[in-house]
C-alpha cells in the first residue's frame, strides 16, 4: 500500500485553517438556532392553556348590605306594647275672656320676661275683669291697669300708641311686673306689692315688716286656680 504525504505547504495550511474555521462558524450559528427554538418552545409551554374571566377582570368590591331581619312567625310570640307614636303637645289656654290670640302673645312675653303667665292672667282679672276698654277713677288704663304716671316712659322707651289697645297694654304690664321680678329676686309678693302701689309705697310697707297685702293674696290664690284649669285647643 502507498502511503501518501502530506506536504504541509504553506498554501495547505491556509485551505485547512480556512475550512476548520468555516466548519467553527457554521457549528455556532446551528447552535444559536437550535437554542432559540428550544427557547421559544418553554415560553410557549410556559403560557396557560385556557384565558378566563378572572384574567381581565378587576379584584370585585366587597360592600355591606344590612338585612332586614325577617317576620316572626311564631305565633307564641305575642307584642303588648302600642307603637309609639310622637305628637305635638296640646297647647293650653287659660278658660277666661281672652281671645286665643292675646293668650298666645301674653304666653310668648311672659316667655321671653321670665314672668309667670297664671300670675299675668289673675292680674288682668284682678285688675280690670278682662275689660280691655276700662279706666279707673285715678287714671288707671286697660287690662292690666296701667297708671298715666307710666305713660310717658313707655311711650318714649317702647313706642306705646294706646294703652287701651289689648295688646300694647299687657306688653307695658309684662315689663313693668318683669322689671319688679328681677328686682327683687323673683319674690312674687314684693313684686305684686310694687306693681300695686309702686315701689316707694310698698318698701315702707316692707319697713314695718309686712311683705303681703290683700291684693298679693287674692293674685297669687288666683294663680293657682287659673293654672289648675287650662283647657286645650
Amino acid at each position: 500500500m502507498k502511503v501518501y504525504k502530506v506536504r504541509w505547504t504553506p498554501e495547505v495550511k491556509r485551505t485547512l485553517i480556512l475550512f476548520l474555521v468555516t466548519i467553527f462558524a457554521a457549528g455556532l450559528v446551528i447552535g444559536l438556532i437550535i437554542g432559540k427554538l428550544v427557547f421559544q418552545v418553554e415560553a410557549i409551554d410556559r403560557l396557560p392553556t385556557e384565558v378566563t374571566e378572572e384574567t381581565f377582570e378587576s379584584t370585585p368590591v366587597e360592600t355591606t348590605v344590612p338585612t332586614i331581619p325577617p317576620k316572626t312567625t311564631d305565633p307564641t310570640v305575642v307584642t303588648t306594647d302600642p307603637p309609639v307614636v310622637e305628637t305635638e303637645p296640646p297647647v293650653l289656654y287659660y278658660d277666661c275672656p281672652l281671645s286665643h290670640d292675646l293668650q298666645d302673645y301674653i304666653r310668648q312675653l311672659c316667655e321671653t320676661e321670665n314672668v309667670p303667665m297664671g300670675m299675668v292672667i289673675a292680674m288682668i282679672d284682678k285688675e280690670s275683669t278682662f275689660r280691655a276698654s276700662v279706666v279707673s277713677a285715678t287714671d288707671d288704663y286697660g287690662l292690666m291697669q296701667i297708671n298715666v304716671i307710666n305713660h310717658e316712659w313707655l311711650s318714649k322707651q317702647y313706642g306705646i300708641t294706646d294703652f287701651l289697645d289689648p295688646y300694647q297694654n299687657v306688653f307695658c304690664g309684662i315689663k313693668i311686673l318683669s322689671g319688679h321680678l328681677e328686682n327683687y329676686d323673683g319674690d312674687l309678693s314684693r313684686a305684686l306689692m310694687a306693681y300695686n302701689m309702686g315701689a316707694g309705697g310698698a318698701r315702707r310697707l316692707w319697713n314695718q315688716g309686712i311683705y303681703s297685702t290683700s291684693y298679693t293674696t287674692y293674685i297669687l290664690n288666683a294663680m293657682s286656680v287659673y293654672d289648675s284649669s287650662m283647657i286645650a285647643d
